[in-house]
């Protein structure tokens, strides 16, 4: 066993000298909240579930040869058998070798961790695979060749009639064969992706959502999965059976006649859901909550917070309410100065719950914006990655750059009825999209903008916002300072 002071708690990650880690024969690993991938001809570091992995959000490329060492740590070996190994490898002196691993922990050390610390399964890799020829590899390519992230909708059916939801009412009910989403499971197994997104509706609500689920586990892929829904015994024994050990739980308010005014919900369904939650937790599965915050609901969640940090739930992530193309309501919003006290309370729960890890962003909504603060959020606003990143599958085999533009026209990609998610992904369409937004995807405020191009394929514009504000997506984002007066949308 090593010393204490060696190990970061917060971060799971080492924190320790090279010869410190050889004394105390400490074996580590890659994060398994991780995974290391080839996407062609370079190599990347990503997380399984950027949503939730907070600690290191960012991917990062690294070299080739850092790949293949990184690979070396199977969990298995001791530091110095991984010396040992790059010493034979590359015929080099032991010496050398100790660099060349001090280099490299130094290096990722925020994405290494312990053996005997961890709860996860280990995942090991082939170094060969990470083997590409010097002449070959890319260096200039922004986005991945391979995506990244996939969401599929199963079904836009619920069990609940949520007055924000989010869900189109008018779209097609009909839903994709078991065939064509084994079919494109197995190209994501192809292309390693470690997890699928799932979204809906609610997922529970598809009539063989245990043999989608199923399927995932076939190919190795962990399926992400929210629900509102009251799970049966059996469906609950079922994800133990695949070895699902974590859900979303979508949970709005502790109170149950604000339950059943805001989802439509029976009396009985806040408690229902509590001992769900209580149930899962003690039978191993982790339990992940998100809330959205409404007008009617946001003074509330201090207290939602304390019960369900009571029943074993360590992370929650908050949203605020947004507008909704399909059944919003205006006094869903919630005030600025509820936020503000939101944003007070979020800290003394912090300090209050030290194991909690707390996702959450106040985004002023940019109506309340000054010039000022505009100018200053657009430049540094996250990028968006619609289309560049991955892609969305609707319940009837559609697919689209981004979860909530559902069947938008101008920015559908294809249809997995009639071909593949690889030839949608390689496909014109998909390329014009991110090549040639300037000039396919831009109203005339945009086209006469010096920015434009940077703006659309650099960063990135958020075509949802434009739809909320404008009602199209061909309009500016309302955060530009340069956008015209709009809807609000937070």
């Amino acid at each position: 066993m090593f010393a204490p002071h060696l190990y970061c708690k917060r971060y799971n990650m080492i924190e320790c000298d090279i010869n410190d880690i050889m004394k105390n024969n400490l074996r580590i690993v890659l994060n398994p909240k991780l995974r290391m991938r080839k996407d062609i001809d370079r190599i990347y570091i990503f997380p399984v579930n950027p949503f939730t992995y907070q600690e290191k959000n960012k991917r990062i490329y690294i070299k080739p040869a850092e790949a293949v060492t990184l690979a070396l740590f199977d969990g298995k070996k001791r530091l110095i058998d991984v010396v040992h190994d790059i010493t034979n490898i590359l015929h080099i002196t032991e010496d050398t070798a100790t660099r060349i691993i001090r280099n490299i922990i130094k290096r990722y050390n925020e994405y290494m961790v312990d053996v005997d610390r961890l709860t996860d399964e280990i995942i090991t890799y082939d170094p060969v695979d990470f083997i590409i020829p010097k002449e070959k590899i890319d260096t200039h390519t922004i986005f991945p060749k391979i995506p990244e992230i996939i969401m599929f909708i199963p079904t836009f059916a619920c069990n609940f009639a949520c007055r924000y939801c989010y869900a189109p009412k008018s779209a097609p009910r009909n839903v994709l064969h078991l065939d064509i989403i084994d079919s494109f499971l197995k190209q994501l197994a192809k292309w390693k992706l470690p997890s699928l997104f799932f979204s809906g509706g609610d997922p529970f609500c598809h009539p063989h959502i245990t043999d989608i689920l199923q399927l995932c586990v076939n190919y190795k892929i962990k399926p992400i999965i929210p629900t509102k829904s009251i799970l049966t015994r059996d469906q609950i024994a079922c994800l133990q059976k695949l070895g699902i050990d974590e859900i979303q739980m979508s949970i709005d308010t502790i109170q149950p006649q604000k339950c059943c005014d805001l989802l439509g919900a029976r009396e009985s369904y806040m408690n229902d859901m509590l001992q769900q939650i209580r149930f899962l937790t003690m039978n191993g599965i982790k339990v992940y909550s998100n809330s959205v915050l409404t007008s009617s609901t946001i003074h509330a969640i201090p207290l939602l917070v304390e019960h369900l940090y009571a029943l074993g739930v360590r992370r929650m992530s908050f949203s605020q309410y947004s507008r909704s193309l399909f059944c919003h309501q205006d006094e869903l919003f919630c005030k600025s100065e509820s936020y503000e006290w939101f944003d007070h309370e979020i800290q003394m729960l912090q300090q209050r719950f030290p194991q909690l890890k707390i996702s959450y962003k106040n985004m002023k909504d940019p109506t309340f914006m000054t010039q000022q603060e505009k100018e200053a959020f657009f430049q540094n606003r996250p990028n968006c990655t619609a289309g560049k990143m991955g892609v969305v599958i609707l319940p009837d085999g559609k697919v689209t750059v981004c979860e909530t533009l559902y069947y938008n026209s101008d920015l559908m990609l294809g249809d997995l009825q009639q071909t593949s998610i690889e030839d949608i992904w390689n496909s014109a369409e998909r390329h014009n999209i991110i090549t040639r937004s300037p000039q396919r995807l831009t109203s005339d405020i945009c086209t006469s903008c010096p920015e434009v191009e940077y703006c659309y394929l650099i960063k990135g514009k958020c075509y949802v916002r434009a739809l909320q504000a404008y009602g199209s997506v061909k309009m500016p984002d309302p955060y530009c300072p340069k956008s015209p007066a709009g809807r609000r949308i937070l």
